[in-house]
């Protein structure tokens, strides 16, 4: 999961100090220069052979002693060096939390985001996918902030991976694809050296989902785009001058190689596999320890029982000297996790796996816990049956139960619906009696017929009722109190206080619209003249103004007051 950074001093460092296992020949006695220069080429020297992690403690605090490097970036070589070189993750994981829990942790923002991303690795390992993601993600906003696209890629990738780990596969699957589309367009080393690693991760997806032919096109694509890098490392940005990237080239296409090799021997296509396996065994990284765990599985399925031997005896060395008692762990969980899902086949696959590295460090005890594993996991074939058919039962039970609750709500509501329905109807056709025979008449003439003739405002209040009535005035959708005055020869003053004194306070507008709304439920009762032409021919300027006013007059719609009409 590390990668080598943008920044060129880390590189030397970063890289002998992961790639490691002890010296036979300790150099602690040499002076140790504290000059940049000097520190990268005894990095490189070293990283050649059999690096001493002890020495590489040494020439951290020299570089920080001058000045050479910050503090915290000293404190983030060394964590590098007990995960890489001493194979320490508690330690490295101690020293990166100190420092981002503790004051300093602002002082050094790249150096803070390395810390985040180790811890992130550390974790990966460990298998605690809960805090892989937190760190991941504030890994992530940190290169952001830095604009460093490589890191906010690789960090991506690392939280996708987790998903697909955690049961989300194709969600997870989907997001590293997404972070490889966007990787690819870096044309920066250290953007190439994150697109390997994403793609080395959906890799392994790939492999535990038994996705062989995806493995074989991502080969594809990520051989083309290291060859691609090897023809143009000039065009590409962000490495040293004194950097030679043809270490990272063959690392690159040996860990490529190997997985199409895989893919192609789990698909059963030995030609393939075997021209793979040849290409392969041109670069160095053919001859690590994890190219021989790699390659044991092709071999498994290969049937190439020597090479299996053999490939798990060179492996068996690297184990070791390695984090296996982290990845037993995380494979015993599958193991559970995989019962649980029942899915026997991948659990027993994981148990095989687990049982082999446990052999392979000669873990006395190994015999005994891993049968106690394989009777736990035989005994509970026989109860996942008993809860398989317990499961079928309860799910059946709880689908008649929704189906029953489905069909009372559904009888529920057709009783509910057709009790309001019915309710609504009688009280249509009592609104439809009650309006009908108020407007028998206008209401106007009965009105005025109240007042004594001797009054100014009602006698002139009776003119225009005679007039609304006679003429139809109403219909006229711009008639105006000044247009009504102007007719009756009087001033617009006097028609409002005529209005409003034989209506009883009604406005002018008030009192044509009961004039037009009288006019309306006749047509209604009485022909089948669409809404809309109703409301033109009594005056309205459109049907919305006369639907909201009929509502707001009567507690119905036109349409409900027709229909009630039709059903009493």
């Amino acid at each position: 999961m590390l990668k080598i950074r943008k920044d060129a001093w880390i590189v030397p460092l970063l890289w002998f100090a992961v790639t490691v296992s002890c010296s036979d020949n300790p150099q602690k006695s040499e002076p140790v220069s504290s000059d940049l220069k000097s520190i990268y080429t005894e990095g490189a020297a070293m990283s050649r052979h059999r690096t001493d992690p002890e020495r590489a403690l040494i020439m951290i605090d020299s570089a920080v002693t001058v000045g050479n490097i910050t503090a915290a970036r000293g404190e983030y070589l060394k964590a590098v060096t007990y995960y890489g070189g001493f194979r320490d993750l508690s330690e490295s994981k101690r020293i990166c939390l100190d420092f981002v829990n503790g004051p300093e942790a602002g002082s050094d923002s790249v150096a803070l985001q390395r810390m985040y991303d180790l811890l992130a690795t550390i974790e990966y390992c460990n298998g605690n996918e809960v805090q892989l993601i937190q760190y991941a993600t504030e890994a992530s906003r940190l290169a952001h902030a830095l604009d460093m696209p490589d890191e906010v890629g690789d960090m991506a990738g690392m939280i996708a991976c987790s998903m697909a780990r955690t049961g989300q596969v194709k969600e997870g699957i989907d997001k590293l694809k997404e972070t490889i589309d966007e990787l690819i367009k870096l044309d920066t080393y250290p953007g190439v050296n994150a697109f390997h690693s994403v793609t080395k991760q959906l890799q392994h997806i790939y492999v535990e989902n038994d996705m062989f032919q995806e493995m074989v096109d991502l080969s594809i694509l990520a051989l083309n785009r290291i060859e691609e890098f090897e023809k143009n490392t000039e065009r590409f940005g962000g490495m040293d001058d004194n950097y030679d990237p043809s270490d990272f080239i063959d690392f690159a296409k040996g860990q490529t190689l190997a997985f199409r090799t895989v893919a192609y021997a789990r698909m059963g296509l030995r030609a393939e596999a075997e021209r793979s396996e040849a290409q392969m065994r041109l670069t160095d990284w053919s001859k690590t320890p994890d190219c021989e765990n790699m390659m044991s599985t092709a071999y498994l399925h290969l049937g190439q029982w020597d090479k299996f031997e053999k490939a798990m005896d060179i492996s068996g060395s690297m184990i070791r000297d390695t984090i296996s008692t982290n990845f037993i762990t995380a494979l015993e969980i599958r193991v559970v996790g995989a019962l649980e899902r029942h899915d026997k086949a991948r659990a027993f696959d994981y148990l095989q796996r687990a049982y082999i590295i446990k052999d392979s460090i000669a873990n006395r005890n190994t015999r005994q816990q891993m049968a106690e594993l394989a009777t736990a996991y035989h005994l509970q074939e026989e109860t996942l049956a008993h809860q398989q058919e317990i499961l079928a039962r309860e799910k059946a039970e709880s689908r008649a139960h929704l189906y029953l609750v489905i069909g009372l709500s559904v009888v529920m509501f057709c009783i509910f619906f057709s009790y309001k329905w019915r309710e609504t109807l009688i009280k249509n056709r009592k609104l439809y009696e009650l309006i009908k025979n108020r407007n028998t008449k206008t209401g106007t003439d009965s009105e005025s017929d109240k007042y004594a003739p001797e009054s100014k405002e009602i006698a002139l209040y009776n003119r225009i009722c005679n007039l609304m009535s006679t003429d139809r005035l109403y219909s006229n959708p711009d008639l105006t109190r000044a247009g009504l005055a102007e007719k009756l020869a009087t001033n617009e003053h006097y028609i409002a206080d005529a209005i409003r004194e034989g209506s009883d306070g009604k406005t002018f507008l008030q009192f044509v619209n009961m004039y037009r709304l009288s006019s309306a439920t006749v047509m209604l009762a009485q022909n089948d003249d669409p809404v809309e032409q109703i409301a033109l021919a009594t005056g309205f300027s459109n049907r919305r103004t006369f639907n909201r006013i009929f509502f707001n007059e009567y507690g119905m719609s036109p349409t409900d007051f027709r229909r009630a009409g039709r059903t009493s």
